[in-house]
């Protein structure tokens, strides 16, 4: 073989190992046949990988450092906890509309704050994410009462 050139199968046999893992969506033990030997990433059964909302809560839940079903959770939550508003079913990540259900985090640090509807997540980012941004607004609301 020409020098750089191998042979692909052996090196992808020599890196596979196989390994029980649980399912990073709903728990349920997994049999991994060739899986990596160096793999940290998550895994997910067929069920799980099915789901509508699959490929999104999967970004979603990496990102903010949760499991599937703590995601679940958060996103069952019925009120806004900043307007109190019902918010429309089926939400999910990604999912926009006014009412929608949305992660509120702190860009700073990443800890999620709370799950608000989509038009108080847009209207605390338009005021910069800090008690003094809203604080002005409510000023000005105070000093403009018509």
């Amino acid at each position: 073989m020409p020098k750089g050139v191998y042979d692909r199968a052996d090196k992808s046999d020599s890196l596979r190992i196989s390994k029980d893992v649980n399912c990073s969506g709903c728990g349920d033990h997994l049999h991994i046949k060739r899986a990596r030997r160096t793999s940290t990433s998550r895994h997910f059964c067929k069920v799980c990988r099915k789901g509508a909302d699959y490929n999104r809560f999967k970004i979603a839940s990496a990102k903010y450092g949760l499991t599937f079903e703590e995601l679940r959770v958060k996103y069952s939550i019925p009120n806004c906890e900043c307007c109190g508003v019902v918010m429309t079913s089926g939400g999910g990540p990604g999912k926009t509309g006014k009412h929608s259900r949305q992660i509120d985090h702190c860009h700073t640090t990443g800890r999620i704050r709370g799950v608000i509807c989509w038009n108080c997540n847009v209207g605390i980012g338009k005021l910069g994410d800090t008690e003094e941004g809203v604080q002005k607004a409510l000023d000005y609301l105070n000093r403009r009462r018509l």
